[in-house]
């Protein structure tokens, strides 16, 4: 079995057509026994199935519309049922219970259903089973899928072995259990649909632990669509941010020198990094404009500059802070592009490894990162941000 789902793992292909895997999960796998006319009411829903009363399957309106279509053309395809763990005579649904309540809803006594013996499957392993034939029909929801995975790895079932499994990368798995330790507000958002792709969400995730506020309130704006290209420009405003927030805590944390002790002719002339200021005279500064004199009392004047003498040493050095030369041959911000595991994706440069010859990545398609073997990313480009 090993060697098939390596083999399935490696091959690339989606889902679709891979067909249904549920026959790969067991160590023996064995034939099913055909399909019966089962009476319905020996048949029991499971209650663990990743599928939830949450789900839009389950609607009143869904189930009505799937009992008209079977009333019309009768059920195309039969359920998949297995014995019922803990109760003798009676099955439990394992695929199909959509079909079953539709059935049901529209007066069926017997119900077509192929029986599959299911040997000593761990609830967890049936599960995973569930979830691949929901996903090859897109029917489950991120938070079921993200709840039957958290089933399994409590069963000891490997985060590697689930993502071969469902034929999913184990970033998509670590994507989707995020989901089951949302703050309270992003899992309100989540679940109130106002933010319904998963990748918004684990990257909110992440933001909200050291932006709280500015992620509530970009959550709170009216009118806002929370869309991936949305997000990326929350992600520079909240980068720009942080970045004007430090240049004015370095500039408030320059030493600064008490005026008692600082010589007079530095002072007259100039030479005097900075003194000890109130809280106006600090804001006065910031406009521009203005310089500072001495006067008699160990004090300092705010004046305009055009009344002191001009200093060229320090004229010199306001031109050229003033005068930024952008060479075209530099890059102001560069991106190193990246091909890893068959995705694209960029190296975070500014993130320490853990051991040389590794760095950390983040993928383009899931903003997933990851630190890894820099010797197994193949180099793609090098471009300005």
């Amino acid at each position: 079995m090993t060697d098939q789902l390596h083999t399935i793992a490696s091959s690339g292909l989606a889902l679709h057509e891979i067909g249904d895997l549920a026959g790969l999960l067991s160590e023996q796998p064995k034939e099913a026994s055909g399909y019966a006319e089962i009476d319905i009411n020996l048949i029991d829903e499971d209650p663990a199935q990743p599928r939830t009363e949450f789900n839009h399957g389950f609607s009143t309106e869904s189930i009505a519309e799937l009992a008209g279509s079977i009333d019309n053309s009768g059920l195309l395809q039969p359920i998949t049922i297995r014995k019922h763990p803990e109760i003798e005579g009676r099955y439990m649904i394992k695929d199909g219970a959509r079909r079953f309540r539709a059935s049901k809803q529209n007066g069926a006594e017997k119900i077509a259903a192929i029986i599959e013996d299911e040997g000593d499957k761990t609830a967890a392993r049936v599960k995973i089973e569930q979830l691949i034939v929901n996903l090859q029909k897109e029917g489950n929801t991120p938070l079921e899928i993200a709840h039957t995975i958290a089933t399994a790895l409590e069963e000891g079932i490997g985060k590697k072995t689930i993502s071969s499994l469902i034929g999913k990368s184990p970033a998509w798995v670590t994507l989707h259990t995020t989901l089951l330790k949302l703050p309270a507000e992003l899992d309100a958002a989540y679940k109130a649909g106002k933010v319904t792709d998963v990748n918004i969400i684990y990257e909110l995730n992440k933001l909200y632990k050291t932006n709280q506020a500015d992620v509530m309130a970009w959550l709170d704006t009216p009118g806002q669509e929370f869309t991936r290209g949305q997000l990326k420009l929350f992600q520079e405003y909240l980068k720009d941010k942080k970045e004007n927030i430090r240049v004015i805590q370095d500039a408030n944390n320059e030493p600064i020198a008490n005026l008692s002790e600082v010589d007079e002719d530095d002072l007259n002339s100039g030479q005097v990094s900075g003194t000890t200021l109130t809280g106006e005279d600090e804001s006065n500064i910031e406009s521009g404009g203005r310089s500072l004199v001495a006067t008699g009392d160990d004090q300092l004047q705010l004046t305009d500059s055009s009344s002191i003498p001009n200093n060229p040493d320090l004229k010199q050095q306001e031109d050229n802070e003033k005068k930024k030369i952008v060479d075209p041959s530099k890059f102001k911000k560069a991106i190193v592009q990246i091909w890893h595991d068959g995705r694209p994706g960029r190296i975070i440069l500014d993130k320490r490894p853990s051991t040389e010859g590794f760095g950390h990545i983040k993928y383009d398609d899931d903003g997933h990162e990851l630190e890894v073997d820099l010797g197994e990313v193949k180099l793609l480009a090098l471009v300005e941000a």
